[in-house]
Formats: structure tokens, sequence, C-alpha cells
């Protein structure tokens, strides 16, 4: 009789265990599925990275031509009313 007892308590553990292995197995899974997909957006991140660095060198370019045209802009209103101040 004690031998059915602890045979219960080993199956029991067992059961419990191999629950246990089951949620952990699909955790893993659904980690694994995460870590494909942020290795994915890394390589994309990557592949994207030296067009991005051309595009911000072309807006600070840009930003600089942006200030000299308004600098020109400047002396030249400046001159038009000098002219007809003067």
């Amino acid at each position: 009789m004690i031998w059915w007892l602890v045979i219960a308590l080993v199956a029991g553990s067992l059961l419990l265990l191999a629950v246990a292995a089951g949620v952990l197995l699909r955790h893993l899974s659904r980690l694994g599925i995460a870590a494909r997909q942020l290795q994915f957006r890394l390589t994309e991140a990557r592949r994207l990275e030296p067009a991005v660095t051309a595009l911000q060198e072309r807006a600070e370019q840009m930003q600089q031509e942006v200030g000299a045209i308004q600098e020109r802009a400047v002396l030249l209103k400046g001159r038009r009313l000098a002219r007809r101040d003067g």
C-alpha cells in the first residue's frame, strides 16, 4: 500500500515537472522569435546606416546653404533699402 503512495507522488511530481517544462519551452520559443525579430531589425538598421548618414550630411550642407542664402538676402534687402532711401 505504501508503494502506491510513493508511485503516486513520483508520478505526480513527474507530471508537474512535465507541465512546468512545457510552459518553459513555450516561453523560450517566444523569446527565440523575439530574438530573431530583433536580429532582423538590427540587420536592417545596419543596412540603412550609410543612407541615413548620407542624408544627415546632405541636410547639414543644405542648412549651411540656406544660411548663406539668408545672409545674401539680408544684404540685398539692405542695398535695396539704401538705394531707395539714398
